[in-house]
């Protein structure tokens, strides 16, 4: 992947210093294969495996050692109080008899006990299995894959858009059918977690009871992560495929006063030891390294947009709503979802890009959208709609760029959405495929958005359901297949709600 920006100071002293072996960036000592047999006596790998972020040459592996998942220290005090060495293997089968890279990285306290290794000199476009051990414990195999170099022509690629998995909420069975799909990667595109919590829910009596809570603090944060983790759908998943994760800000807070910085460098922390980000996402402060693109060989380059950390605040109009009038301070030119250096990134991204796909990626609704039935235009503050200057520039962007068939993905509204992306003319410009939720429960944005759709006439396909986007790409066509997933049981079955096809050089959907 193509990070915006050099790598901090801090970061490329911390490749060679106890900071790297804390976080698990490999170094020369942790790849010594002198390894003391003692290890935790309890099985530690219960959250799974899981790897991420992936490069035509390389991928970052990821786990976390908790015999005790709600245990502050993961039930690791003893053992893990100078750190735990893990070792991890990556070969071409799943039986281990052709390994092409192994290591030895140390699972410290201050980073929950989580690794995070960094493979490269990986052959492109290939599958590989990984494992870890930690003392004499062997944790699950997962598989994983890189990604095609930038000028290798691929025939298909299958991915799946994932967003806003509430775990009291309902079952995560639209994992289970995911991985039925053949898919080369997940993208996931906001709301891995959520702080807060909601009881008369069908899944509360898994959660204990003192995990019923709106999380705070750094240790809390942990442990609602480990809920999640502990998903034996999305550990599944996870083994089965590599993740794209962009985080949402049910994931960690926006901008405001210092108690809400200091919360989002907690929410950051946490969600950096609990993915496989990679080593440029460890977070500095308030600040995560987000925004990013990686190519598909040549036939997708994809733009991971940042919309939380640099937006101006969405409460406008004098609202206190997430749905309400628009008023001329929503229009300000000056007014920024992005901010001025990732739009710059994104315009020279654009321009230099020859895929036959160019895939904007954030964790918001694109398109205008009218949420009023009565003529009275009302507008959602936290979507592009809250920040139309900034949409037109990158409309522009997209158009004098001439990057061909862009396309737009979003998350967040929990409603799978199919809408077509106009410019002032009223041209499409380009389609946009919104994800519904995976878990969390649609009912309060049906209220608000179900009545409204028969008067937009942008909308091309509408579903509450829960469920994910599965995208089969192709250089001659783009396929949105919107995948509803009954969550309300263990056993609940996934179907094909509806199928959107977009073509090379035209952005124009059809069914």
């Amino acid at each position: 992947m193509n990070s915006p920006h050099q790598i901090s100071r801090r970061l490329l002293l911390a490749a060679t210093t106890g900071i790297a072996a804390a976080s698990g960036l490999p170094t020369g000592e942790a790849q010594s294969q002198a390894l003391p047999a003692s290890g935790p006596r309890r099985f530690p790998f219960t959250l799974g495996v899981s790897s991420g972020h992936p490069t035509d040459s390389g991928v970052v592996l990821w786990t976390r050692l908790a015999p005790d998942p709600y245990a502050l220290d993961g039930g690791l005090s003893g053992p893990g109080a100078s750190g735990i060495p893990v070792r991890w293997e990556l070969a071409k089968d799943a039986s281990f008899e052709e390994v092409v890279d192994r290591g030895t990285v140390m699972a410290r306290a201050e980073f929950a006990y989580s690794v995070h290794v960094t493979v490269s000199g990986l052959d492109e476009n290939s599958w590989y299995f990984y494992r870890f051990r930690a003392g004499n414990h062997v944790s699950r195999v997962g598989r994983t894959r890189t990604l095609p170099g930038q000028d290798q022509t691929v025939d298909q690629l299958t991915f799946a858009v994932v967003s806003c998995q509430r775990f009291e909420h309902g079952w995560w069975t639209g994992y289970r059918d995911m991985q039925t799909k053949g898919v080369d990667l997940v993208v996931h595109v906001g709301d891995y977690i959520y702080e807060n919590f909601y009881t008369g829910t069908p899944r509360e009596a898994e959660v204990p009871a003192d995990q019923r809570i709106t999380v705070k603090s750094l240790e809390q944060y942990r442990q609602r992560h480990a809920l999640y983790r502990l998903d034996p759908m999305l550990q599944d998943m996870h083994a089965h495929a590599p993740f794209v994760v962009i985080p949402d800000n049910h994931d960690a807070v926006e901008d405001g006063d210092a108690a809400r910085l200091a919360q989002r460098e907690i929410g950051y922390r946490a969600l950096y030891e609990h993915l496989p980000l990679p080593a440029d996402a460890l977070p500095e402060g308030p600040s995560m390294q987000i925004f990013r693109s990686f190519d598909y060989g040549t036939l997708a380059r994809f733009y991971l947009l940042d919309t939380r950390q640099f937006r101006d605040h969405e409460q406008v109009c004098g609202s206190s709503g997430i749905v309400g009038s628009a008023c001329a301070d929503v229009s300000s030119p000056a007014r920024t979802m992005l901010g001025a250096p990732q739009e710059m990134w994104l315009e020279r991204q654009l321009s230099a890009s020859s895929a036959t796909w160019n895939v904007l990626t954030n964790t918001v609704l694109f398109a205008p959208f009218d949420f009023s039935s009565t003529g009275q235009r009302q507008i959602y503050y936290a979507s592009w709609d809250g920040y139309p200057a900034n949409r037109a520039r990158v409309l522009d962007q997209v158009t004098r760029s001439a990057a061909r068939n862009p396309v737009v993905l979003s998350g967040d509204w929990h409603t799978h959405f199919a809408l077509d992306v106009n410019d002032s003319s009223g041209r499409t410009v380009m389609p946009e495929f919104m994800v519904t939720a995976m878990g969390s429960n649609p009912g309060f944005t049906a209220a608000f958005s179900g009545p409204a759709v028969p008067h937009n006439a942008n909308v091309r396909f509408y579903e509450e359901s829960r469920g994910y986007l599965l995208c089969t790409v192709s250089p001659d066509r783009w396929r949105a297949d919107f995948i509803t997933s009954d969550c309300t049981r263990k056993d609940g079955r996934s179907r094909i709600a509806a199928t959107r096809y977009v073509d090379n050089g035209n952005p124009s959907m059809h069914a």
